[in-house]
């Protein structure tokens, strides 16, 4: 009888370490996206179609901006869209126009942070500033003003093209001039 319960626990035990192995494999795969854009774009002059976000981008003279576009996983067809632009009047000037603004903690907000990180900032420190009826936060760190969107989520996993389509939504659609007769 010892024999047989031998072998039933080392079975077991080659089973949870399988299970282990495999769940830190998967967990690894869902977290791409995350921190890791799926996308960047930049654009040299950007027109959002919220009035409020074009008037802080007026107010603090910010003209290119840098999209980055984020999935919640490899799977999930859910995308967060940040952009970031950088004030040419500098950090205080920034600060000053976001008063009574406090510090996200480190972490709370990884997809602006990473963009940071991208951009060249060392270490980003995140800091609260203006939520627009819960679809849109305008945040900073330092001298970057960035543009957070709520989450959107799609029925497909987008493909590259369709990335660079949703990227560009937030911005204003050209209009068509009138046909001449």
């Amino acid at each position: 009888m010892k024999m047989k319960e031998g072998i039933g626990i080392c079975i077991g035990i080659v089973f949870i370490i399988l299970a282990v192995v495999s769940f830190g494999i998967l967990s690894k795969d869902e977290q791409k996206g995350r921190t890791q854009p799926v996308l960047q774009y930049t654009w040299e002059k950007a027109v959002f179609d919220d009035q409020m976000v074009q008037n802080v981008l007026k107010e603090l003279d910010i003209e290119k901006i840098s999209g980055f576009l984020f999935q919640k996983d490899s799977r999930t067809p859910m995308y967060f869209a940040v952009y970031i632009g950088k004030s040419p009047k500098g950090k205080d000037a920034v600060k000053k126009y976001f008063a009574n603004s406090t510090k996200f903690p480190q972490g709370f907000k990884a997809r602006e942070e990473a963009a940071l990180k991208i951009l060249g900032e060392k270490d980003p420190v995140v800091h609260s500033g203006k939520d627009l009826q819960h679809k849109i936060e305008l945040n900073y760190s330092g001298d970057y003003v960035i543009v957070s969107y709520a989450p959107q989520s799609t029925n497909v996993v987008l493909d590259e093209p369709q990335q660079t389509h949703f990227i560009h939504r937030y911005f204003q659609k050209k209009l068509k001039a009138p046909e001449k007769k």
